[in-house]
């Protein structure tokens, strides 16, 4: 069973969605427990899986604005500690439903393996009452503080799927035995196509995914600004909604678009559902993550439809690409330098093509879900052995 308390869709369900697809289910019987209600995941949203739409009556998206708040308002720390404690105990209290529906969900579905997609008390804590071999698939990196009680939950965690090097070696410095760490890449949807697509007749621009400040949209569009001067035909996609980011930083980026003298040029697409086709209308793809990605599925489903990526120079990025091969890293704070990236690929179009395509085959060797699905494949079949 695969438990995510992820209440927008994001980068999370699309690996849970990845996985659960691609499973051999003549292997393994497979289900998904999640917390998201904004209308993508449903029955048919993970293959032959059954899906439970489940979410904890007190979520991370509120637990951080409590937390936030006290921050703000309380500065003597061991009041402020008091209160954090007093939330996060109210917090626990108001999930004993959730966890109880969970354990249920558990004995009906004989589950053997629970597979935490994201961090969740309640989940582990559900596992360990009923004795189920917990897998943490660590998505992001482990924060140097690591709170004792974290500590504590983590030694009853049997096996963690950490998904870049990047975010291993986070493990490993807080104290995780490398042992107990499996690196297992993220991994597309469907394999990519034989034959790459072809690209656009016009040149298009495009960054992907949530619009919330550390994605880097402001920094995505302000570079924008300063290449569509020259480029007179060229448009630019501003992919995704806010989902759980701030509504203000969205109405920042449209701001920024629409004040300036090429607001006829950007378009926002709000969410999508089929994100293929706006790869397909992109001649490149930018992808300007301001603090480090843990891995970035953008970047492997630009790739897989034969786009170059711009991307970060913080987080796992240059273990997808090779800067220069399959398009760039780059610092997306240095607007200029990211500006100067989008402009060479845009004056030599024959180079952005064979950028695109060593990323499909990139892809096709790296990424392929057949094999990442295999790998979880052989990972259950030792615990449960």
């Amino acid at each position: 069973m695969i438990v995510d308390t992820a209440i927008a869709f994001g980068g999370t369900l699309a690996v849970a969605r990845n996985l659960l697809k691609h499973l051999d289910p003549d292997l393994v019987e497979a289900s998904l427990v999640s917390a998201c209600a904004d209308g993508f995941v449903s029955d048919r949203f993970a293959g032959s899986a059954e899906v439970t739409l489940l979410a904890p009556r007190v979520d991370y998206v509120t637990l951080g604005n409590w937390k936030h708040i006290i921050h703000r308002k309380i500065k003597w720390k061991p009041l402020r500690r008091t209160i954090e404690l007093t939330v996060i105990v109210g917090g626990i209290i108001g999930n004993i439903p959730y966890m109880a529906r969970l354990a249920l969900l558990c004995r009906r579905h004989r589950v053997d393996i629970m597979h935490i997609n994201n961090f969740s008390m309640e989940a582990l804590w559900t596992a360990r009452l009923l004795r189920i071999p917990i897998i943490y698939h660590l998505h992001g990196h482990v924060a140097g503080h690591l709170e004792r009680s974290a500590r504590r939950n983590f030694l009853h965690v049997k096996q963690f799927v950490s998904v870049s090097v990047d975010v291993t070696n986070s493990a490993i410095r807080v104290g995780i035995d490398p042992q107990r760490i499996r690196t297992i890449p993220n991994f597309v949807d469907q394999p990519p196509d034989s034959t790459p697509p072809p690209m656009p007749e016009r040149p298009v621009i495009g960054i992907f995914g949530r619009v919330t400040q550390w994605k880097g949209q402001k920094q995505f569009l302000l570079s924008t600004l300063k290449v569509l001067p020259n480029f007179p035909e060229t448009r630019v996609l501003i992919v995704g909604d806010q989902s759980d980011g701030s509504p203000r930083y969205m109405q920042e980026c449209r701001e920024l678009a629409q004040s300036s003298d090429f607001a006829d040029r950007f378009e926002f697409t709000g969410r999508v559902t089929d994100v293929t086709r706006y790869y397909r209308q992109c001649s490149i793809v930018v992808h300007a993550s301001t603090s480090p990605e843990p891995f970035g599925m953008v970047l492997i489903e630009a790739m897989a439809q034969a786009r170059p990526v711009i991307a970060s120079a913080f987080g796992a990025a240059p273990e997808i690409i090779t800067d220069g091969t399959e398009g760039y890293i780059v610092d997306p704070n240095d607007t200029i330098a990211l500006a100067e990236k989008i402009t060479e690929l845009l004056q030599n179009p024959a180079k952005a093509k064979s950028m695109g395509i060593a990323g499909h085959k990139r892809v096709s060797a790296t990424y392929d879900p057949h094999v990442g699905a295999q790998r979880f494949v052989d990972l259950y079949s030792e615990m449960t052995s």
